[in-house]
């Protein structure tokens, strides 16, 4: 049923983006993409998230224009759903916006950078290739230098070297994942799975 795509349009094509960025929302500017250089996980920003859907709404409309007019509800329905979402977890993030943490990997810059939060650092840009042992000594010295208060692994690699880096030092540990592959292709699905993870965060940042 080509109607309930419109629900799902989290899982837009990300290759897709620069074709449909002029259908961007207005706040999207306050997001400036080349602060990010490589970082490609725009869905991480809730408004890219509501870009994709509008392009993935335009273009199913000219695809399939007898659910036009049920694509544009569907939309209508996910874009007041995750502005909703968005403005509690604007003021959900507020008294942990001072928390200093590190991530796995150099991939959540939009969503950082949407909430204004402190991200000091990463273990690694590429997945590909382990962070090499003097970048991880690097690692430990800035977490104390730092009082990081929460270190992120991500579910599809092994947590071993985050362990190694952060054992005996006062630091929470949570697990995100920027793919989220085991979010559930479903109504309001990219809507919970931001969610989750602001819930990871503010867990692992709240405690001390």
């Amino acid at each position: 049923d080509h109607a309930d795509h419109a629900d799902h349009a989290d899982h837009a094509d990300h290759a897709d983006h620069a074709d449909h960025a002029d259908h961007a929302d207005e706040t999207v500017d306050e997001h400036a993409h080349d602060h990010h250089g490589e970082d490609l996980h725009l869905w991480l920003d809730p408004i890219e998230g509501l870009a994709f859907a509008d392009a993935l709404k335009d273009r199913l409309s000219l695809v399939y224009p007898q659910h036009a007019e049920t694509f544009a509800a569907n939309y209508a329905r996910f874009e007041q759903n995750l502005r909703g979402l968005d403005a509690e977890l604007r003021q959900q993030f507020i008294p942990v916006k001072s928390q200093g943490f590190y991530v796995f990997h150099d991939a959540w810059g939009h969503f950082v950078e949407h909430y204004g939060l402190k991200q000091l650092g990463y273990f690694t840009v590429d997945t590909n290739r382990k962070p090499g042992a003097r970048h991880l000594t690097e690692i430990r010295q800035q977490l104390e230098e730092q009082k990081a208060v929460c270190v992120f692994s991500e579910p599809q690699f092994k947590s071993s070297i985050v362990q190694a880096v952060t054992s005996g030092l006062p630091v929470n540990q949570g697990a995100i994942d920027p793919l989220a592959t085991t979010t559930d292709v479903r109504e309001n699905g990219y809507a919970s799975y931001l969610s989750s993870v602001a819930e990871t965060m503010m867990a692992c940042l709240s405690v001390r």
